[in-house]
């Protein structure tokens, strides 16, 4: 009797905890994350996301995720993926490779969200003494401070609907838009850093030197009001078309 329950309680155990499978040809897109661990089978659990080299590596920590898509198979059958790492600061993501962990006795499959991606990233500075940051809304800095940080305006209980600042620096200034720019303006925009001795500094050009990952901005919100000249020449407009729809009804109907 004690045999029995030992075998069934060993199959039960084996049943249990068995992985889910799944064919990596049908599967439309996979999605790496920063910190966080695939799933495994008896190997060791690995980072998601690892950054193996590139001229852009000391920006590694500044890649949050990492969206690959399914474009089909090559003549070897193997599944090609496109990658791609959206809002990533003077760097782009170089050559990847997608690692699975095959299914036991299963060539064909792998165990569900076993996969990561090793990947290089390389400089992109358009220019020479270019920077390109971006501030998102709902992120924050290596040192947990909020990206978006708006500290007044007319517009000030509106800085919700603002999802990203892009800010493009030069060797001589910087220069931010917001996402939403048609219904509002910002002003007394100010990029904050960290410098080598970890005090926050006021960037100003793509001269300074900063700590990655430690910018955030901080910004006053206004709404987009139309200038006089703008009002003035709406109201001119809708005036000439009443007075013209009018000549051609009187032309109408009265001649």
């Amino acid at each position: 009797m004690r045999v029995l329950l030992f075998i069934i309680a060993l199959i039960f155990s084996s049943v249990k905890g068995k992985p889910l499978k799944q064919n990596l040809k049908y599967v439309q897109k996979l999605e790496f994350y920063k910190d966080k661990l695939t799933t495994s089978d008896g190997f060791k659990q690995r980072e998601q996301l690892n950054c193996i080299g590139g001229s852009g590596y000391n920006y590694r920590n500044s890649v949050e995720n990492i969206i690959c898509e399914n474009i089909g198979v090559n003549m070897l059958n193997k599944t090609l993926w496109k990658c791609d790492a959206k809002y990533l600061n003077n760097v782009k993501l170089g050559d990847y490779q997608i690692l699975c962990e095959e299914y036991p006795d299963k060539p064909k499959y792998i165990i569900k969200n076993s996969c990561s991606i090793d990947f290089k990233l390389e400089n992109s500075f358009k220019k020479e003494n270019e920077l390109n940051l971006y501030f998102l809304k709902g992120v924050y800095t290596s040192n947990d401070i909020y990206h978006l940080n708006c500290i007044g305006g007319d517009a000030y209980e509106q800085h919700h609907k603002i999802n990203r600042i892009s800010c493009k620096c030069n060797s001589i200034s910087c220069k931010c838009e917001n996402d939403n720019k048609k219904d509002y303006k910002m002003r007394d925009v100010h990029i904050l850093c960290r410098d080598h001795t970890n005090e926050f500094i006021h960037l100003k050009n793509s001269n300074q030197y900063f700590q990655q990952d430690s910018c955030y901005v901080e910004f006053k919100l206004d709404h987009n009001k139309k200038s006089e000249i703008e009002e003035s020449m709406e109201v001119i407009f809708s005036m000439l078309l009443l007075v013209f729809m009018t000549f051609l009804f009187f032309k109408k109907y009265c001649c």
